[in-house]
């Protein structure tokens, strides 16, 4: 589990162990400066069995609607280091020229002013690639495991080694499955979608009126994905100072072109 900190007073992030077997703590991680800065905002992360890594993404706006200090937090579960990587390149940083529009084309559409960095993250079933990006970007990257695990790597090597993978809208969670097609939760438009792997080229997947804000998408033991929809457009701070979100808060599956990934 991920303690993000955010509550108030605000605490240094750390990742929580529990083990579910003997229902007992197992382990603290904790995510002090400087892998975690004042605007850290960690949010998703994916968990590596080959390469015994944890990869977080922070999409650093913790403390303003810009997530220009959003970078990736790896974590040597080995020794329980961590190191902050890519803050400031192109690949984690939001487009400020996007923000996020909700409903586009209806009546009730509107633009939020928020630009999320590095946001959604998922690693294929064979761990060699890790695929992420901003929420508030056109583009999704990928970088190799390999590059991500070894610490002596420069900065500058480091940075060489990402790829542009493909276009998209504005998204948050991000899950994958066996044949590497990416799904994508697209906030603005009470969807999911799809890049497949065998063009990139995204394209709707699945909708849902009652689909406000999609975010995260988990595998269930059942093999459908999982998405919740968060409401966020309707809360407080994202509508005007007005909260008009209000249960129930919906929780939608679907099924993927082939078996998801764990640890997604």
């Amino acid at each position: 589990m991920l303690d993000s900190g955010q509550a108030s007073p605000r605490v240094p992030p750390k990742l929580v162990a529990w083990n579910s077997n003997t229902d007992k703590l197992e382990r603290i991680i904790h995510l002090p400066s400087p892998v975690s800065l004042p605007e850290s905002q960690h949010n998703d992360l994916l968990i590596s069995p080959k390469h015994q890594l944890i990869v977080i993404a922070d999409e650093g706006i913790a403390t303003g609607p810009v997530g220009n200090k959003a970078a990736l937090v790896v974590v040597d579960l080995k020794t329980g280091q961590s190191r902050r990587v890519l803050q400031g390149h192109p690949s984690v940083m939001p487009d400020t020229k996007r923000p996020i529009v909700i409903d586009a084309g209806t009546a009730g559409q509107k633009s939020i002013p928020v630009y999320v960095g590095v946001d959604g993250i998922a690693m294929d079933k064979d761990e060699e690639w890790l695929y992420f990006a901003p929420l508030n970007k056109g583009e999704l990257y990928r970088i190799p495991m390999l590059a991500l695990a070894n610490p002596s790597l420069p900065a500058s090597v480091l940075a060489n080694q990402v790829q542009f993978w493909a276009h998209k809208p504005n998204n948050g969670g991000l899950s994958i499955d066996v044949d590497g097609n990416l799904y994508l939760t697209e906030v603005g438009e009470r969807r999911i979608g799809i890049i497949p792997a065998s063009n990139r080229e995204y394209r709707p997947f699945a909708a849902d009126p009652r689909m406000i804000w999609p975010d995260g998408v988990s595998l269930g033991a059942d093999g459908f994905l999982y998405s919740a929809a968060a409401q966020l457009p309707l809360s407080a701070p994202l509508n005007d100072g007005k909260a008009e979100n209000q249960p129930p808060y919906y929780i939608f599956r679907f099924k993927p072109l082939s078996a998801g990934v764990a640890g997604n």
